[in-house]
């Protein structure tokens, strides 16, 4: 007879459970560990993305578990855990993976042992129905929007930005931010104020830029995960069309000016830490100055299946 969930302590998990990387390999995924994970996902409701429902015992995770490979049912599970609202809030991404004294662990062993208190009338339980062993198909979460993994490449984009003011002024600019292991994107928008010093003009309007360089997190991140407080800086020069010369080849075009993008360690999904992406702006003429400004990046709609230009 195995244990209980309110018999687990967070020492008894010994090593990761689910899958993990972009390539989905398996985890350790020792059996008694998949046991300890099924056992804490069966004692937490589904309104917290576990598989209790006392009016519905077949959402109850069974099976045979196997050393090295994770169950498919079980990997869904772990899946659906982790995009739960509820868990989201509390500092959870989604993974695929149960590793040892992170979140994912602490999360379940504090839902799986917190008991409200039982209200009078409660239905009677049902006993369980014995299900034959039988896994679900692999889940395939490559076209599902709902589905947000975690990644470490990212690349961004600037679709607009609009700025004005001689000294003190802002600015309105709207990014693209793409997850390339995922294939996941989402827009975001911010609302900056700052210094604008130089000689711009009243109102200055950007259109959308090439692709930034792919850029990595202090820590794998959702892609919906970004919002927090920024910095943007720019030195811009004007860019002058290179000479030509009769029977010689043209010669390069300037590099595109780009805007210093500073993201504050104010983040806790990014492990509070804070870093910087250099976003190409619109290759053509950019009046001269300098601009510094802060705001609050902010996503804009939901995210979509992204798979490249």
């Amino acid at each position: 007879m195995g244990k209980s969930a309110s018999e687990y302590i967070e020492s008894d998990f010994k090593a990761s459970v689910g899958k993990f990387g972009i390539p989905k390999r398996e985890c350790y995924n020792t059996v008694s560990d998949q046991e300890m994970v099924r056992i804490l996902l069966n004692a937490v409701p589904i309104r917290y993305g576990g598989r209790y429902n006392p009016n519905d015992p077949t959402r109850q995770l069974t099976g045979d578990l196997k050393w090295g490979k994770v169950r498919n049912d079980l990997y869904a599970a772990i899946v659906d855990f982790q995009k739960n609202p509820n868990n989201r809030a509390e500092g959870l991404i989604t993974d695929g993976h149960i590793d040892p004294h992170e979140k994912t662990i602490k999360r379940l062993l504090y839902l799986a042992n917190w008991q409200p208190p039982v209200p009078t009338g409660d239905p009677i339980l049902k006993r369980a129905p014995v299900l034959p062993d039988v896994d679900i198909p692999v889940p395939n979460y490559d076209d599902d929007p709902n589905t947000v993994f975690a990644g470490t490449h990212f690349r961004i984009k600037m679709l607009c930005a609009v700025s004005g003011g001689l000294v003190a002024g802002g600015s309105y600019d709207r990014f693209r931010i793409w997850d390339v292991d995922n294939n996941r994107a989402a827009f975001y928008h911010v609302i900056a104020k700052g210094l604008t010093l130089g000689a711009l003009p009243a109102s200055v309007s950007w259109k959308e830029g090439n692709w930034s360089d792919v850029f990595t997190p202090p820590k794998a991140i959702q892609v919906d995960m970004f919002g927090c407080a920024v910095s943007l800086s720019s030195v811009s020069v004007p860019a002058v069309k290179p000479p030509s010369f009769p029977g010689m080849p043209p010669m390069p075009a300037p590099p595109s000016p780009k805007l210093l993008l500073e993201f504050s360690g104010q983040n806790p999904f990014m492990g509070s830490k804070s870093f910087h992406v250099l976003v190409p702006t619109p290759t053509g003429i950019t009046p001269p100055g300098v601009d510094s400004m802060g705001g609050d990046l902010k996503m804009s709609g939901s995210v979509e299946v992204f798979k490249g230009p």
